[in-house]
């Protein structure tokens, strides 16, 4: 596999476009074929059932990891020589590396070749007007042979989403309307059901951020799905111990964001200090903020609950500086 890169790359730098991809696409269908083997020799079929041999999930992890490394360094020089079947290149190695596997920490592995994804759709859909004709990963997963697990579908569309909400930084709106187009097919096609709470909350806690940062006169809309979210976590056992620390982290984000969106709305002290207190009583029941749960695409704690905490803890002081004020104003 590595000779095959090799060979492709040396023919991309020496100014050999037409060869080059012949290499590179070859090299692709290796890593492909040696997934199969690998996950084939870690498997057999006996008596109709699926035998799993005894293997730590590092190992799998790191098989898993290394393909799609490769796979993003052939497909990023594919498209430097033009290539035009990337995206199907992308989701066959999506459905190849991930077909036997839907736990989300060996689909993380994932991310670096679906930000490649989102990196070459924002490259080759440069008008904004042009969201409409912006391919999506859904519509060629669905069509995926065999199927991809729609537990699996649902996470890479996640991570679909998380990557073009990081490109969304540098201030273009097709990123926010991909946002927009892939939590509307997690929250109507993927995560419809009872047993997706988790899943749909923490899609609904996404679209709130989105809204939130679309202006002030989208925040009825954010408020909304905040509640839904707050709604589908709010009688879970508030005990970690029990494996519901995720869903106990999703509310009190949900809590925090909600605080923030009450005060932009006007609601009033009373909710703002009550989705405050929600949220420091909720993590003070969470041991840990680092943790991987099956049905969760792994964030970065620094990029999701401190700087929510620490903003919370700004907008609590400044609520309760003007109170004192007033109270000193009236009766001082």
């Amino acid at each position: 596999m590595s000779s095959l890169g090799n060979i492709g790359l040396t023919l991309y730098n020496i100014g050999h476009l037409d060869e080059a991809p012949k290499a590179l696409e070859l090299c692709c269908q290796t890593i492909w074929m040696h997934m199969r083997l690998s996950y084939r020799r870690l498997s057999e079929n006996q008596e109709g059932q699926r035998i799993v041999e005894d293997i730590s999930k590092d190992t799998l992890k790191d098989i898993i990891t290394d393909a799609f490394a490769r796979i993003a360094k052939m497909v990023d020089t594919l498209y430097r020589c033009q290539v035009k079947t990337i995206p199907d290149i992308i989701v066959k190695s999506l459905s190849e590396l991930l077909a036997n596997t839907d736990t989300s920490e060996l689909l993380n592995s994932s991310f670096v070749l679906i930000k490649l994804w989102v990196k070459i759709t924002c490259k080759d859909v440069k008008d904004d007007e042009s969201v409409d004709s912006a391919p999506l990963l859904y519509h060629s997963l669905m069509g995926c042979s065999p199927p991809l697990p729609k537990k699996s579908v649902g996470l890479i569309l996640e991570q679909e989403l998380l990557a073009y909400a990081l490109v969304e930084s540098r201030g273009t709106m097709l990123c926010v309307e991909m946002q927009k187009k892939i939590i509307d097919i997690l929250l109507n096609k993927i995560y419809c059901s009872k047993e997706n709470y988790l899943e749909r909350s923490r899609v609904l806690v996404r679209k709130a951020r989105v809204l939130r940062a679309s202006g002030v006169q989208s925040i009825s809309s954010c408020l909304e799905s905040l509640s839904e979210a707050i709604s589908l976590l709010q009688d879970i056992p508030l005990d970690s111990s029990q494996g519901n620390a995720p869903a106990i982290h999703e509310l009190a984000i949900a809590y925090c964001l909600h605080a923030h969106c009450a005060q932009e709305a006007n609601l009033g002290a009373e909710v703002i200090f009550g989705s405050a207190q929600n949220v420091f009583g909720l993590w003070s029941k969470v041991s840990t903020f680092v943790y991987y749960s099956p049905g969760m695409v792994s964030h970065n704690p620094s990029e999701t609950f401190i700087p929510l905490l620490c903003s919370l803890v700004d907008l609590v002081a400044m609520k309760v500086s003007m109170a004192i004020i007033i109270f000193s104003t009236l009766f001082g």
